[in-house]
């Protein structure tokens, strides 16, 4: 219990309300309000862990990372050592990484361990120590043929790999994934010109978790999203502070992320035919 202006407060049930209050306003994008929400409850409850694993999450979200990092060294270290260690590859902080790998991610990995038996949680997780331990020491041995396909971009990307799963999942007819790019759109040449855009405006992308950063750009009828309509938008997973690009597909409009436009460069391109202002206006609200 605490008071604040002789109101007594219960915290538990404090924190359930403001959590869902803050969740809804970090879903619609208004991080500044989250944040807010956050930083008062805060001064109710000083040091609160709940309260400032959500600002973390917060700071993440609004790229301040080394805020993040500062509040996540502030907890429980054991606890939140893969998320720090996420963070400390995301900030390029050798020193740390190599400490935390000599506490955490030392032991073997072994090649027969089944993913497939892993928890959402423990499978990114593992993601994780594949890719520390990959770092210090490259040549240990998997089992390549049952490794799954995040893994093996993790363990050692290729590019070929990564087209060949988005023809696959995200533009074959039929499937059943997130979203489906336009047949007509040439896979390849998006890749590629995605690719050197990010090349070219490192740090833009929203880090997630293990190891990924996410971008979304704009593209005029690009294809389909996950409920199946047409939408102008597809999002991007790349590695983290890299180019290599794991999969992209289309998707709903999401207030949470900055959209990128590559329009400059797809006038010149073959694979995408740009609309003008009147044309877009007159396709979404139905002028002849």
């Amino acid at each position: 219990m605490n008071k604040k202006s002789g109101i007594v407060v219960d915290k538990e049930k404090y924190y359930q309300y403001q959590k869902a209050e803050i969740l809804k306003l970090k879903n619609e994008g208004n991080l500044f309000w989250a944040r807010s929400l956050i930083l008062k409850g805060l001064e109710i409850f000083p040091n609160d862990y709940q309260l400032l694993r959500l600002l973390a999450d917060t700071c993440i979200e609004q790229r301040d990372y080394l805020g993040a990092i500062q509040i996540l060294e502030s907890l429980d270290e054991q606890k939140e050592h893969n998320l720090l260690t996420s963070l400390y590859v995301k900030v390029k902080d050798k020193a740390k990484i190599e400490e935390f790998y000599e506490k955490y991610y030392s032991t073997p990995l072994y090649a027969d361990q089944d993913v497939h038996e892993y928890n959402d949680d423990e499978f990114l997780d593992y993601q994780l120590h594949l890719y520390i331990t990959q770092l210090f020491n490259f040549h240990f041995n998997l089992n390549w043929g049952d490794l799954v396909y995040i893994c093996k971009q993790i363990y050692s990307y290729d590019h070929r790999s990564a087209l060949n799963h988005i023809k696959y999942y995200h533009q074959k007819e039929g499937r059943k994934y997130k979203g489906l790019f336009d047949p007509s759109i040439s896979i390849n040449e998006l890749l590629t010109l995605v690719r050197n855009y990010i090349e070219n405006n490192q740090g833009q992308g929203i880090f997630e978790y293990p190891l990924k950063d996410t971008y979304c750009f704009y593209y005029p009828n690009c294809g389909k999203n996950r409920k199946g309509k047409s939408t102008d938008y597809f999002e991007v997973i790349s590695l983290v502070n890299t180019a290599n690009i794991i999969t992209m597909y289309p998707v709903s409009f999401n207030e949470k992320l900055n959209i990128y436009f590559l329009e400059d460069k797809m006038e010149t391109s073959k694979f995408v035919k740009v609309k003008s202002g009147l044309e877009r206006f007159n396709a979404r609200y139905g002028q002849k």
